[in-house]
């Protein structure tokens, strides 16, 4: 969805289309951030997960990365890395640290041996520790980079608005903050003249009951994990 098409659906959601909205672009545009926050403070699955690619220079610490990184998990050096990471590569490390049990294809067994790689490649300083400060787009490694090479930092980037924009529960709560913003101003007069003369009421206070009942809804939805933002996954043992 553009932009362009979210104001269309709002205010035909509002019934432009029969009567005229004083709502500007700037009003639906205030509404949609504030959408997008609440969707941010409860939606579970509001970032995207992903892999950004780093140039490291011999010696230096600081890099700038983009500013829609929200969360750095671990920085991956592929050339240490690439053979502990494959599948087979874990029957050789089960054997090596002597982890041999009745079922050694195990699920549990796989993750013990996988720990024990994390804190043998921890030992052996191939993990990265890193600081990240996300207001100012910069990360430092605390390992001094040895030589010109490539490192993966794994992360979670925020949404972009097109991407809030196809999120049907982000238009709804969209909708409802419009009609908050048109009851507050509908609340300031008591009527506006008609054609015929005569004074037609504003219901303001109505407008506003009704975008805080929509608001409650979708807030009770979102946390009821009825608002399509969750992904279930069953757990199975055995």
């Amino acid at each position: 969805m553009k932009k362009q098409e979210l104001y269309d659906e709002v205010y035909t959601v509002l019934g432009d289309s029969m009567v005229d909205i004083e709502l500007s672009e700037r009003d639906i545009d205030v509404a949609f951030n504030r959408a997008k926050r609440r969707y941010k403070q409860y939606a579970d699955n509001n970032y995207i997960k992903g892999y950004y690619c780093v140039h490291v220079t011999k010696g230096k610490q600081e890099y700038f990365i983009p500013s829609e990184v929200n969360t750095v998990v671990k920085v991956i050096r592929p050339e240490l890395n690439r053979t502990m990471d494959a599948h087979y590569g874990y029957v050789h490390n089960n054997n090596y640290h002597q982890y041999r049990y009745t079922n050694a294809n195990s699920f549990l067994t796989l993750e013990f041996v996988q720990q024990n790689i994390e804190i043998w490649q921890k030992y052996m300083a191939n993990d990265v520790d890193f600081e990240y400060n996300q207001k100012m787009g910069i990360i430092r490694f605390l390992n001094m980079p040895i030589r010109d090479e490539e490192w993966v930092v794994e992360c979670y980037t925020d949404m972009s608005d097109e991407q809030y924009m196809d999120v049907s529960w982000v238009i709804d709560w969209t909708v409802a903050e419009s009609k908050k913003i048109l009851g507050s101003a509908y609340r300031k007069f008591s009527g506006v003249p008609s054609p015929d003369g005569s004074t037609a009421q504003l219901n303001g206070g109505q407008i506003i009951q009704e975008a805080e009942q929509d608001m409650q809804r979708l807030t009770e939805d979102i946390q009821n994990g009825l608002s399509g933002d969750t992904e279930w996954w069953g757990v199975s043992i055995g």
